[in-house]
């Protein structure tokens, strides 16, 4: 006679080798959810709360205004001196294109500062470098432009 083979199912449970496999596999995919996609590291808090505590550090900041610019077309400023760690705030409001450019007063070009087509448009660029500098602005729609002195 000969043997047999047994075909079908096997009814065996998981044994040690098998669970440590499930379990890594396991820690594996919550290390990816929450280190990788969610860029907050592992076991970390929250993002919320880190946005929170971000929001809470920039209220402390102080502002003063250096310079307000409005208008509701293309404009070259005329040049304005601010000091270390200032910011450019704007808004702007139409379906067309527009930007401002940041120059040192003697001419040379420093930064895009944005460059958006859309409804609205509002954003801040921290600065930290001070001296003379003037801006140009294209945008035909109502728009303005704050330059600020961080403290």
């Amino acid at each position: 006679m000969t043997d047999a083979k047994q075909t079908g199912p096997r009814n065996k449970t998981p044994g040690l080798k098998e669970w440590l496999i499930i379990v890594f596999i396991i820690v594996l995919g919550i290390y990816v959810y929450f280190y990788e996609f969610n860029k907050i590291g592992f076991l970390s808090r929250p993002i919320e709360e880190s946005k929170i505590r971000s929001s809470a550090v920039s209220e402390i900041t102080t502002e003063t205004v250096v310079k307000i610019f409005e208008s509701d077309s293309n404009l070259v400023t005329r040049p304005f001196s601010v000091p270390n760690n200032w910011e450019i705030q704007w808004t702007y409001h139409n379906n067309r294109h527009f930007s401002i450019t940041l120059y040192k007063a003697n001419g040379d070009y420093v930064d895009l500062i944005t460059n958006s087509s859309g409804k609205t448009s509002s954003g801040k660029a921290f600065q930290p470098v001070g001296g003379s500098y003037y801006l140009k602005i294209n945008g035909n729609g109502q728009w303005k432009i704050s330059v600020v002195k961080l403290d």
